[in-house]
């Protein structure tokens, strides 16, 4: 059955708004740890640190045709703890001023290639054959993004909705469960967000 990376996850994946008991901090710090540069991100001229991070491997499935055409990762980074729930399967809650969660299809059934992700709007996938399908993403490495902002001041993402990116590009490089991710994105609220993240991501299998 085709399955699209938007309506996989964006519905399934969404930050609950509540934060079960069961649910174990996988990335409580030392606050004294120096952070590093690198993970230096600018969002609307602001630059913030997203020092914590979390990687969860979803695996092959298919954007067209009967079998798996991509493999997806997600990524969350922040600059305040990621909690996320062994039980229900999902991030509950992420502490800080800024997150992102970033969903990466690489082209290929087996595994997780690096490389130069481009955002590909796939709002009208519905809609478009199985050959249309196979045009717009075949072999393509694809992304899709949102940005968690704290616009009340509590420190907590689980009541922000989420601004989407609608263009740019995240460009992947490393192996294992260390990675560097370079972001260049455009957002529906008319602002960007760049900068890079280089971490060893904490590896969940979704």
């Amino acid at each position: 059955m085709k399955t699209s990376l938007n309506s996989l996850k964006w519905a399934t994946l969404a930050l609950t708004f509540s934060f079960l008991t069961t649910s174990c901090d996988l990335f409580n710090k030392d606050k004294e740890d120096p952070k590093p540069a690198t993970n230096e991100i600018t969002y609307n001229s602001t630059k913030y640190t997203l020092d914590e991070s979390l990687m969860i491997k979803y695996g092959s499935f298919s954007v067209y045709g009967d079998e798996d055409t991509h493999v997806n990762n997600d990524f969350y980074i922040a600059n305040g703890n990621i909690d996320y729930n062994n039980s229900t399967g999902n991030v509950e809650e992420i502490n800080g001023n800024l997150a992102i969660h970033a969903e990466l299809a690489s082209p290929g059934a087996t595994e997780f290639k690096t490389g130069t992700f481009n955002y590909i709007d796939g709002s009208n996938d519905n809609s478009l054959s199985e050959a249309q399908l196979e045009a717009k993403y075949k072999n393509k490495p694809f992304f899709e993004a949102g940005i968690y902002i704290d616009t009340n001041g509590n420190g907590l993402m689980s009541d922000e909705t989420p601004v989407k990116a609608n263009g740019g590009t995240i460009k992947v490089s490393g192996s294992n469960n260390t990675y560097t991710l370079d972001f260049d994105l455009t957002l529906t609220n008319g602002k960007t967000l760049k900068g890079r993240n280089a971490s060893t991501f904490s590896a969940i299998n979704g």
